[in-house]
């Protein structure tokens, strides 16, 4: 699974390295790929930077990862409110996601679409047994 955490706009540069800093030194996300990615933006030089860049290999991975982000969240002196970026959509990422959110967010506790409740592996509404209440 890939997941990119979008800069919450200008002046996040120092958010996005920290964030980086923090994923790597988590001894749960030793098998992720994580970098850095630079906005393309033709009228600025250098360095501007868009997004953190996480590949996550297995289920346990994602379920680290949510712990590890909505951890690293709780931590930010000054809450914003980002974008999650996976399987070709865009999520608003709350400022203060816990784990459980993050996860709903990238697709169920398996992190694909169709893992959340009340879904089925297809992606698709079925009955939790409430009766369409």
């Amino acid at each position: 699974m890939e997941v990119e955490i979008v800069s919450a706009g200008p002046g996040d540069d120092a958010e996005l390295r920290a964030l980086r800093a923090w994923l790597r030194a988590d001894p749960e996300l030793r098998e992720a790929r994580i970098r850095l990615v630079e906005a393309e933006k033709p009228e600025t030089m250098g360095g501007v930077l868009e997004a953190v860049h996480v590949i996550l290999s297995d289920a346990v991975g994602v379920g680290g990862f949510a712990v590890s982000l909505a951890t690293w969240l709780s931590t930010r002196p000054r809450a914003r409110t980002r974008t999650l970026r996976t399987g070709g959509q865009e999520r608003e990422l709350p400022a203060r996601a816990d784990a459980d959110q993050v996860a709903a967010l990238l697709g169920g506790p398996g992190g694909n679409p169709g893992d959340g409740p009340g879904e089925s592996p297809g992606g698709t509404p079925q009955d939790t047994g409430e009766g369409g209440r």
